[in-house]
């Protein structure tokens, strides 16, 4: 009796830890809110919850995935989606705000990087055709005057 209590405490742990990874995600989702994001998220959610059921069943449940298990795993999500859930959802958010602002910070970095790089290629691919048609052009006279030598 004491084990079966033990699975249904570590299934309540479980579902709220799904409702806290879940409301990371929604943050994510709600300050990039491109449908490849969201649709990335959602599948991650998805993995990892699948996936987090799985192990528990196969450590804390023996090797055996009991319905009891899923059922308040569930009832816990349900449970911290209906009352802890804004307050970290709040948490997230500011925490996701504060994380992009260095990233946003890399990403213009990188967009300056990529336009001097682009500038710099364009001279380089520019200067790389006007050298082959120069050189394709002097082959071309060379074949010409030495055919014309010949004849």
């Amino acid at each position: 009796m004491a084990y079966q209590f033990r699975e249904m405490y570590m299934s309540l742990g479980l579902g709220l830890a799904c409702g806290v990874f879940y409301d990371l995600l929604r943050a994510i989702r709600r300050r990039l809110p491109v449908r490849a994001v969201t649709a990335l998220c959602d599948g991650l959610f998805c993995l990892v919850s699948v996936t987090a059921l799985m192990l528990l069943g196969l450590t804390v449940g023996e090797g055996r995935q009991r319905v009891f298990m899923a059922v308040f795993a569930l009832l816990a999500g349900g449970i911290y989606a209906c009352t802890l859930s804004p307050g970290v959802f709040k948490l997230w958010s500011a925490v996701v705000g504060i994380a992009a602002v260095p990233l946003g910070l890399i990403r213009s970095g990188l967009r300056f990087f990529y336009v001097f790089l682009k500038k710099v290629f364009h001279f380089v691919i520019d200067g790389v055709i006007i050298t082959w048609y120069k050189f394709i052009m002097r082959q071309c006279l060379h074949k010409k005057s030495a055919e014309n030598k010949s004849a």
